[in-house]
């Protein structure tokens, strides 16, 4: 989502908690007033920033996309074990004391990696701004890259894929995403991360983090709009690499999404009295939030109807329900059922 979507998301959320499905959010009345709340500027490092105005707020969010151009070949346990590295402090400081920082601000941060760059969530007090802005900095360009982390973090992802039960998911995702390593095979993930180095995923990050273009956007109280805003800028317009000219409204170069030709049903076979059966449409994303919101309703719709009919009207599953995912321009509308073997929605 690039920075403008996100401002105006964010001033959706603060100012009227609910998505309207009656009118196009590109109303000119609509536009108009989102940017009157809206301070954008293209600090001189290309980091795009758009700070949102909003009334009556007690903490203040923040969003950071480090975006590269093209997806990355990256297999799943590199990405798994940076994240995990990721949320173990800094080089400076231990994760006890970066928590101990973070709490006398009111704030927390996430920092996701994935294949075409990292993301970053956070929440503070906007009247700490100045105290929580180095924090995030000095994690971001210095993170805890020491052969010891690397070892702690390797070893708790090499358990997680062992123990790791396998799911007919896994066979559709392969299928439709076969150029994205995190669908490997677990024996694959086990072979990649026995092979795994500390150099291959401090490479990954700083890859990522020089290679992409960078936007941010934080919503702060009207108040305290531009003592944030220098805050911001003084923060994030040192220190970082030069990144590339930010471009709004990206296209991905390749088209992930290929229409299926044919039905197909994919079969994983395990040792267990339980069927997990998995029935997924695949339809073309689009950028246009109320789209994204009707899917996302009609999920949860679907989803209490097929609990309801299957879990508790007909006794036939222990798990039952629907949800949506998406990649790239790929969207996957799921249902899925958990049921015994010897059950008659198993043999149906």
């Amino acid at each position: 989502m690039n920075t403008k979507k996100r401002a105006e998301q964010i001033y959706n959320e603060e100012h009227s908690g609910n998505v309207s499905f009656g009118r196009s959010l590109n109303s000119t009345e609509k536009v108009n007033r989102i940017n009157q709340n809206v301070l954008h500027q293209t600090l001189n490092n290309n980091m795009l920033m758009s700070v949102v105005a909003v009334d009556n707020m007690a903490n203040s969010g923040l969003d950071i996309c480090f975006e590269t151009e093209e997806q990355h070949a990256v297999t799943s346990p590199a990405l798994d074990v940076l994240t995990e590295m990721l949320s173990r402090g800094n080089a400076f400081k231990s994760e006890e004391k970066l928590t101990e920082e973070l709490e006398k601000n009111n704030a927390m941060m996430l920092i996701m990696p994935s294949g075409n760059g990292i993301n970053v969530a956070a929440q503070f007090n906007p009247d700490k701004i100045s105290e929580f802005l180095p924090l995030l900095k000095e994690t971001l360009l210095n993170p805890n890259f020491s052969q010891s982390e690397f070892e702690r973090a390797k070893d708790i992802i090499a358990r997680n894929i062992k123990t790791t039960n396998k799911t007919p998911e896994d066979k559709i995702l392969q299928k439709l995403f076969p150029s994205m390593r995190r669908y490997d095979d677990i024996e694959d993930k086990e072979k990649q991360i026995e092979a795994l180095t500390l150099e291959d995923v401090r490479n990954l990050y700083f890859n990522l983090l020089n290679n992409s273009q960078a936007h941010v956007t934080c919503s702060l109280p009207q108040s305290n709009i531009a003592y944030g805003q220098s805050a911001l800028v003084n923060n994030f317009s040192t220190g970082f690499p030069m990144f590339r000219q930010f471009v709004p409204d990206k296209e991905y170069k390749s088209n992930y999404f290929k229409p299926n030709e044919k039905e197909e049903i994919l079969t994983a076979v395990e040792n267990k009295a339980q069927a997990d059966i998995v029935q997924s449409f695949q339809y073309k994303t689009t950028n246009n939030i109320q789209d994204k919101a009707k899917i996302e309703l009609l999920g949860r719709i679907i989803c209490r109807r097929v609990f309801k009919d299957l879990r508790e009207n007909e006794n036939l599953a222990y798990s039952a329900g629907a949800y949506t995912n998406t990649l790239h321009d790929i969207g996957m509308f799921n249902f899925y059922i958990g049921t015994s073997t010897d059950s008659d929605m198993a043999a149906e």
